[in-house]
């Protein structure tokens, strides 16, 4: 347990597990919990950069997601765990290891909760689980029922089929609330997700996007979501933790704007965009070198994440943060990092 001052007395607050708990999300989570008062514990990969908890009291376990021995160690004596790792890429020679951590992880996580006796799981989706909004380009919300067209995405698949493992052991002895956060924007995206977008932008101009759009989440906002949900959602529900409903050109363009970068002139139509992004993926498989570049991703990038996150704010008290301010802090901590 962990101690919280007051003014009149000492209120005890309980230890908590972040798992992938140097990540974006989960390396934030951790010190906001940290702050708050509860005892922290992360588990996390070898190796992993660790800058956003670095100088923090956050116990460290090592191991892998599908570990259970490491797991269990580092879930022994918490009364929540936070379940945060996740693979997130649209890449095709990333899907086998895309199910391991996201589906059998989540599997492995369910199954060390019970062992361990966690009383409470917070498990981090994203809106992809959902599916896409019908018809086209409409508002979703967590009644979106997930469709056959979302199911050719392997990060949408693995996340809904580990949503649902998760949701399935909610029960007497573990309660489970679902967070469904947006694409996330703002200071410590270490892994270079949503980020990539501004780092493209700053490094070179980038003068077509896709036709698509997304739900852009500042971190902020996506932090304290979690922590509501741990602390008042309801078991067995899902909350969307989102934004601003924006197409891709006006992703591109505020962030543009944000760097004194030229803004996208054209919207690529997603069947070029799909061959283009094929043949440097293909390329990319071939010569070893990284690009986030994929025929999925430039498929993704055609279709509109549109959600509304009404649910949380009146349940949840979450009040959206402008992408703007989103764009300006992830610049400002990139620059900070050494990044830009």
């Amino acid at each position: 347990m962990a101690d919280v001052k007051c003014d009149q007395f000492m209120v005890k607050r309980p230890t908590v597990l972040v798992t992938g708990g140097t990540g974006f999300i989960g390396g934030r989570l951790a010190v906001a919990l940290q702050e708050r008062g509860y005892g922290v514990r992360v588990h996390h990969r070898p190796g992993d950069d660790t800058r956003l908890i670095d100088g923090r009291n956050i116990e460290r376990i090592e191991g892998d997601i599908c570990d259970p021995d490491s797991l269990m160690t580092a879930a022994k004596g918490c009364t929540g765990v936070f379940h945060t790792a996740g693979n997130v890429s649209f890449r095709r020679r990333d899907k086998s290891v895309q199910h391991r951590v996201n589906v059998d992880g989540t599997r492995t996580v369910l199954e060390t909760c019970r062992r361990a006796r966690v009383r409470r799981l917070v498990h981090t989706s994203t809106v992809n689980a959902l599916g896409i909004p019908s018809p086209r380009g409409s508002v979703g919300n967590e009644e979106t029922a997930f469709d056959f067209d979302s199911c050719r995405f392997g990060y949408a698949l693995t996340k809904k089929l580990a949503e649902d493992i998760a949701l399935g052991a909610n029960r007497r002895e573990l309660d489970v609330v679902v967070v469904n956060p947006g694409t996330v924007f703002g200071p410590g995206d270490i892994n270079r997700n949503a980020g990539s977008y501004i780092l493209a932008l700053a490094r070179m101009p980038v003068l077509v996007c896709p036709t698509g759009g997304t739900n852009c989440v500042h971190i902020d906002n996506v932090i304290e979501g979690h922590i509501a949900a741990y602390e008042r959602g309801k078991p067995g529900e899902r909350y969307i933790l989102g934004g601003e409903n924006l197409t891709y050109r006006q992703v591109f363009s505020t962030i543009a704007d944000v760097l004194g970068r030229r803004r996208p002139v054209l919207a690529l139509p997603t069947g070029p965009g799909i061959l283009a992004a094929a043949t440097i993926e293909l390329i990319s498989d071939l010569s070893g070198i990284d690009t986030r570049l994929s025929a999925e991703a430039a498929r993704a990038g055609g279709r509109k994440f549109f959600f509304s996150s009404e649910k949380a704010r009146r349940k949840l008290g979450i009040e959206p943060i402008p992408f703007r301010r989103a764009v300006e802090e992830a610049v400002e901590w990139y620059r900070r990092e050494g990044f830009l």
